[in-house]
């Protein structure tokens, strides 16, 4: 899975930090649902709404529900 970096406040750390999320490549979902004829849709879901929030790459800490910390 792709990465996405952002530089966010950590409430852990105290100071703005770099904070990594892994993202589900939607074009390729895309083409997969299109070719089975929609029946790749359930895996995709179930990945988009199951995937980790950010994480702090100082001490580890992931934000909370909704990217609340």
């Amino acid at each position: 899975m792709p990465t996405e970096e952002s530089m966010e406040r950590c409430s852990k750390c105290g100071r703005r930090t770099m904070h990594v999320a892994r993202k589900p490549n939607h074009i390729l979902h895309l083409l997969l649902t299109v070719f089975t004829a929609g029946i790749w849709l359930i895996p995709w879901l179930l990945l988009s709404l199951g995937q980790k929030p950010a994480q702090c790459t100082e001490c580890g800490k992931r934000r909370g529900p909704f990217g609340l910390w």
